[in-house]
């Protein structure tokens, strides 16, 4: 399984209930009042999926940890006055189980291959021996003639299923890896998130409510 995989995270708050303060808190300038809860639920979704990303990083062993950067691997659709609700969307496709911690990590043949392979997805269990049978191991995928094009990759043979270039040679599968949309939203990253919202949105309601009684209208 190589596609493309698409996760959201839809922030769930009462925003009924925190409009209904707004408008009460601002009387007068109660026109102002879903532009005051758009711009604090904007608030809260940029400082939940820095959490999210930070939860992430903290969980799994992505050796590329620029991939799980809080603007690199999520996007906002920001809530608007029409629509005070955000979500945060991550797109990509299954990692290489090579991108995550394997050991040894170099290409062996015949006697020098060792007995087993280990990898490690996640921080929690540590890492685990990849004994199965067919008995996974390392090569390279040579895709073109500079030595950087070559991609080295944690892989399978298939019993019974043969290469379409090479008919007499077995098929091979990269071994694959959670994507990072699957990282971003595993349950317990995405109830600490939701727990964050609900925490947080109402501080960020009083403070955009704050910054209009001062400033006697929004800018």
């Amino acid at each position: 399984m190589s596609e493309s995989q698409y996760n959201f995270i839809t922030l769930m708050a009462d925003t009924g209930a925190e409009l209904g303060y707004i408008r009460e808190a601002l009387a007068d300038l109660e026109g102002h009042a879903p532009a005051v809860l758009a711009k604090a639920v904007n608030d809260v979704a940029r400082r939940v999926r820095k959490q999210i990303t930070k939860d992430a990083k903290g969980g799994y062993v992505l050796q590329k940890r620029s991939e799980l950067n809080a603007s690199v691997a999520m996007k906002i659709k920001t809530a608007t006055k029409s629509d005070p609700c955000a979500t945060l969307t991550s797109e990509g496709p299954m990692k290489d189980l090579m991108e995550f911690l394997v050991s040894p990590q170099t290409v062996a043949h015949g006697p020098a291959r060792p007995a087993y392979y280990t990898a490690q997805v996640r921080k929690k269990g540590g890492a685990k021996a990849l004994d199965g049978s067919p008995k996974p191991f390392i090569t390279t995928f040579k895709n073109g003639p500079l030595s950087e094009n070559n991609h080295t990759a944690v892989v399978v043979r298939v019993p019974g299923k043969r290469m379409k270039k090479h008919p007499k040679k077995t098929f091979i599968k990269k071994l694959l890896s959670p994507a990072v949309p699957h990282m971003l939203n595993n349950p317990d990253i995405r109830e600490a998130a939701q727990s964050m919202v609900e925490q947080e949105l109402p501080a960020a309601v009083r403070k955009q409510v704050a910054k209009v009684l001062a400033k006697g209208a929004l800018r």
